[in-house]
């Protein structure tokens, strides 16, 4: 019996101090400090009961019995600390009210202490552990407390009357705070449950319980449920309720204000309350016909503005139920608003229409004054000179163009009143065209100079990179198609002086037909290669297969000058790609090698999958060889067109100069990259990395 009481004891206590500490982290919350302290009594209360239990042979103790009364003495008065708070009514807990408060429980609890020397409270009941009657003090202060409790509940039950979503709450609330008191009636009635065990503390334990459900199930914390009234009765913002007859069942003062309506309101209909609106009656009820929403613009009783907006509450079967219309003074931001509006709405205009021509400009643009400060920029400009966004303004342009006297350019421009325009030199290398236009205006200070940048840098490379082209392309047809002509020539002559000779020049000819259509193959790849619509024939590949089937033909070119081909290739290495530029990989990296590669050399092609630092896969395709290697000075250049490291080796061996810049744009064109490793007498290594499993990035 001991052990069963005391752990129901310690129970007890335990809960209460579980929902006294999580009270307290709320306890910016309406009524939560209380609850933190009701609780924490009851922890107390509880406690000694156990320790009383489980440390005395329950004998009776005047000591025992006063340190319970502490903690008992504490609890109806967090009962009334927790009611008032949450229901709204915290400003009663003044100073003063809680000194009033703790008057009585002190003064019981010295008459308690003092009890042997006059008997006033226990008058000779044993103070047993449940004590159900006493003198004069006892019986007083078991009223007074019951009579706080009472009254906390008598201020619950009066807000059940008010008609708010949140009754369910209060409801809770209520008959937590009843638990206690029913079971002291109970005891007046000799009905109590024990004679040896008081199960007061359980009662205020499962009343903590019943609370702390509130607070998680029904968001007891969250809301104000009881405040609600207030809290209607002092918003800024007028609020009018109708019922399912379109009768008003609530009004709030901001209501009436901005109206003007007639009282008394409740129970009548807006036409009657608001006979001044009939206007923004008749839309609202219009506007709610169409929809479950409506919204007007209407007068105020004091003359200014105000929006009313309408809105239909429904019930569980989607009826409409009742309607709410809100009401929000915008005198002054319909003031505001306007005045705003007049004053930028022409400056707004031009703005745009100005700001929308400069960041469409593909030219910088600088606006700049007689000291060549930038006052205004584009976009472009910033890319151009910086090659961030970062706003230019206040910057000189003798900063930002080295190299230029600024000052000299606008004064010159605004003297002539003529624009005009030179080119620039950057020190990345980069060329710009500068034009200055002059803005002249009245006062000779506010004269201001418009400078539009041009970059020229890609174009005039273009322009380059064609004439070389095409001087190239010139010159490697040029070559094959002078010797079919002498060919064509010779074989007539031949046929008719010397007809045994005719075999050789036809190997000839068919020699240089071949160059010259490696040559127009090449040029065609290379097309290909640099063409963006490309990528748009990709298609599932197996770089496995591609690598071992280009290998295996050239082998016979690998055999005829005595060259040991090894591939070791993994299998099954699969991506999106082209499969003939893919092929024209392979096939030009090992083609150059066997090329270049001394009779009785060796070469090694590999294909190898690699991760990267960050998980990135590689499809790795590397073509070693031991060949005479590639000076360091010619391995930056070695990937240009038509660039050759010997002229002269070259035609002897038969290459165009194409097909290194065929692998670096294919390897490109497939988000990967081709570099090459080499040192002279100790062969190459050139290496194509594609990227797996991820988005193709052009690096073009």
């Amino acid at each position: 019996m001991t052990v069963f009481v005391a752990v129901a004891y310690l129970t007890s206590a335990a809960v209460s101090l579980a929902i006294s500490r999580a009270s307290w982290r709320r306890r910016p919350a309406p009524g939560a400090l209380g609850l933190a302290l009701l609780c924490f009594a009851q922890f107390g209360w509880s406690a000694t009961y156990a320790l009383q239990w489980v440390l005395t042979s329950h004998e009776p103790s005047a000591a025992w019995h006063l340190a319970r009364l502490v903690w008992l003495q504490a609890m109806p008065i967090a009962i009334l600390i927790f009611v008032l708070d949450f229901a709204g009514w915290k400003r009663w807990l003044t100073r003063t009210t809680v000194a009033l408060l703790l008057v009585q429980p002190i003064a019981a609890l010295l008459l308690a202490a003092t009890d042997p020397w006059h008997g006033l409270y226990l008058a000779g009941s044993s103070p047993d552990l449940v004590v159900t009657a006493g003198g004069p003090v006892f019986t007083f202060n078991a009223l007074y407390s019951y009579a706080l409790m009472l009254f906390a509940a008598g201020l619950l039950a009066s807000r059940l009357t008010h008609k708010h979503p949140y009754r369910s709450q209060t409801a809770v609330v209520l008959l937590a705070v009843m638990l206690p008191v029913l079971q002291f009636l109970l005891q007046l009635a000799g009905l109590s449950l024990s004679t040896q065990v008081n199960t007061v503390p359980f009662t205020f334990t499962l009343a903590g319980a019943i609370e702390w459900f509130a607070i998680t199930r029904l968001g007891l914390f969250r809301v104000l449920p009881v405040a609600r009234d207030q809290l209607i009765e002092q918003l800024p913002d007028g609020i009018v309720v109708f019922d399912a007859q379109r009768l008003i069942v609530d009004i709030n003062p901001a209501a009436i204000s901005l109206t003007g309506a007639r009282l008394p309101c409740i129970g009548k209909t807006a036409d009657e309350t608001f006979p001044e609106h009939a206007e923004t009656i008749a839309a609202l009820r219009a506007g709610l016909l169409a929809g479950d929403r409506a919204s007007v613009q209407a007068p105020t009783s004091g003359g200014g503005v105000m929006e009313a907006v309408a809105s239909s509450v429904v019930g569980r079967d989607r009826e409409r139920i009742a309607t709410l219309v809100t009401m929000r003074d915008i005198t002054d931001e319909v003031r505001v608003t306007g005045e705003l509006s007049a004053r930028s709405e022409q400056l707004a205009a031009a703005l745009e229409r100005s700001d929308r021509i400069l960041s469409a400009m593909t030219d910088g643009v600088l606006l700049v004054d007689v000291q060549a400060t930038v006052i205004h920029d584009n976009p472009a400009a910033r890319l151009i000179l910086v090659g961030n966004p970062h706003s230019l303004e206040g910057r000189s342009v003798g900063e930002l163009l080295p190299g230029i006297h600024g000052p000299g350019l606008i004064t010159s421009a605004l003297s002539t009143g003529e624009p005009f325009a030179i080119s620039v030199l950057l020190p990345d290398g980069r060329s710009l065209v500068v034009a200055t236009i002059p803005l002249l205006e009245a006062a000779p200070e506010g004269a201001r100079a418009l400078m539009v940048l041009r970059d020229e840098t890609e174009r005039l490379a273009a322009e380059r990179m064609q004439r070389d082209f095409v001087a190239n392309v010139s010159h490697e047809l040029q070559t094959p198609l002078t010797g079919l002509s002498l060919l064509a020539a010779t074989i007539a002559r031949a046929m008719r002086d010397d007809p045994s000779s005719v075999e050789g020049f036809v190997e000839r000819l068919g020699s240089e037909t071949q160059r010259l259509t490696q040559l127009t193959r090449a040029l065609t790849l290379l097309s290909r290669a640099e063409s963006a619509a490309t990528s748009q024939l990709f298609v599932g590949v197996d770089l496995s297969r591609i690598v071992t089937e280009e290998v295996a033909g050239l082998e016979h070119l690998a055999e005829a000058k005595g060259q040991s081909i090894c591939v070791t290739a993994e299998p099954s290495v699969t991506r999106a790609g082209d499969d003939t530029g893919l092929r024209a990989v392979v096939a030009n990296l090992a083609g150059n090698a066997i090329r270049y590669t001394q009779e009785g050399g060796s070469i090694a092609v590999r294909l190898r999958v690699e991760t990267g630092a960050h998980g990135e896969r590689w499809a790795v395709i590397e073509v070693e060889d031991d060949g005479p290697g590639i000076p360091l000075e010619h391995q930056a250049r070695i990937f240009e067109r038509f660039y050759r490291l010997d002229q002269a080796r070259s035609s002897r061996t038969g290459g165009s100069g194409l097909g290194l810049s065929i692998v670096r744009h294919a390897a490109e064109q497939h988000g990967g990259l081709a570099s090459v490793e080499s040192e002279p007498g100790c062969g190459s290594r050139f290496t194509v990395r594609l990227p797996l499993e991820q988005e193709r990035s052009s690096r073009r």
